[in-house]
C-alpha cells in the first residue's frame, strides 16, 4: 500500500508577525507603531519593508511544499513604468523589530541581496499580492535561521510608492 502524509496548512498569524518599513528621509527613525508599510520612492525618499515571521514547530519529517506571502495593499502612487516591480529580498543577516532604522537595517546595497521573488506593481486601492517565498521558508527550517525578508522596489530611482496594511492594522485581511 501507498501511505500519504497529510497536508494542512498554517497560518502564521498577525501575532507571530514584525513587519515595518524604513525611510531614506528618516534615517534614523524606527516604524514600529505605523499601520502601513512603505515600498518604492515619494519624492527623493525611499522606502523598503522588513518582514519577519516567529515560525511555529514543525512535526518531525515535515516537508514545506508550498508558503506564500499574501500582502493587501492600502493605496499606491503612479506605476506608468511597466520595468519596475516589487522584489522580495532574502535577509542573510538579523535585525531588530524594535530598533531597526534605514542607518542599520540589514540590506544596505540591493545588488548583494537576493531576489527571492518579484511582481509588477499594482496600481489602485484594496489590491492583493501574492507571492512565493517557499524557497526562503524552507532555508528557515532547514538552517534554522529565519532573519526574515525585506521588500523593495527593483529601481528605487524611479518615483513610485505603495503602502500596504501592517499585522498592527485591523483591516489588513
Amino acid at each position: 500500500p501507498v501511505v500519504i502524509d497529510p497536508t494542512f496548512v498554517l497560518d502564521v498569524g498577525r501575532s507571530n508577525t514584525n513587519d515595518i518599513h524604513v525611510s531614506s528621509s528618516s534615517p534614523n527613525k524606527c516604524f514600529k507603531l505605523d499601520y502601513q508599510l512603505e515600498v518604492g520612492r515619494n519624492n527623493g525618499s525611499v522606502f523598503r519593508t522588513y518582514i519577519k515571521y516567529n515560525l511555529p514547530i514543525l512535526p518531525d519529517c515535515s516537508v514545506v511544499t508550498n508558503a506564500e506571502l499574501k500582502l493587501v495593499q492600502n493605496w499606491s502612487r503612479s506605476f506608468d513604468n511597466d520595468n519596475v516591480y516589487l522584489n522580495v529580498y532574502r535577509c542573510d543577516s538579523p535585525w531588530n523589530f524594535d530598533s531597526i532604522t534605514w542607518n542599520n537595517q540589514p540590506i544596505q546595497n540591493l545588488a548583494d541581496a537576493t531576489v527571492v521573488d518579484y511582481t509588477n506593481f499594482i496600481d489602485g486601492m484594496s489590491k492583493k499580492y501574492y507571492l512565493n517565498i517557499t524557497k526562503i521558508v524552507k532555508n528557515w527550517y532547514e538552517n534554522g535561521e529565519n532573519y526574515g525578508l525585506m521588500l523593495a522596489s527593483s529601481d528605487e530611482s524611479v518615483e513610485e510608492k505603495t503602502s500596504f496594511y501592517s499585522s498592527r492594522n485591523i483591516v489588513s485581511n
